[in-house]
């Protein structure tokens, strides 16, 4: 039987992420006070420590920062080789998603490249972010 990928468990700090990429939305806390975009959601700001934090919906537009190949079998439900993606969020530079490159689409692309971040529903019913180039926005 072929392992699928853990589901998420959402919690008072993640629910609210987890609930806008089900509408194929990007969502993470903004901090009222320094305007600090908060990726991954966390209840207090890395850079100020303030704790007055608002869901902001984003663009879903960023830049490559790196990429990492992965050839052992170190994520469950995904055989290897597995690529992670760290995309610098343009609303926020400090910010930094983490995904799974599930199109394959990263490894040709120069850094800084822009892409953008959509989610995939997997066949368990959650939606994941997935990155692609910012001139495929239209793709799966």
């Amino acid at each position: 039987m072929k392992a699928t990928r853990p589901q998420p468990i959402p919690t008072a700090d993640t629910r609210p992420f987890w609930e806008a990429g089900q509408r194929g939305v990007l969502s993470l806390p903004e901090c009222a006070d320094c305007g600090r975009i908060v990726c991954p959601p966390r209840p207090a700001c890395p850079s100020c420590r303030g704790t007055a934090l608002n869901w902001a919906t984003l663009s879903g537009r960023g830049t490559l920062k790196g990429w990492s190949r992965i050839h052992i079998a170190a994520v469950p439900g995904r055989e290897p080789p597995v690529t992670v993606v760290e995309v610098t969020l343009v609303e926020d530079s400090r910010a930094v998603l983490v995904a799974l490159d599930e199109l394959g689409v990263v490894q040709d692309l120069p850094p800084d490249a822009p892409l953008t971040i959509g989610f995939v529903r997997d066949p368990n019913g959650w939606s994941f972010p997935v990155v692609r180039p910012a001139d495929q926005e239209g793709a799966p």
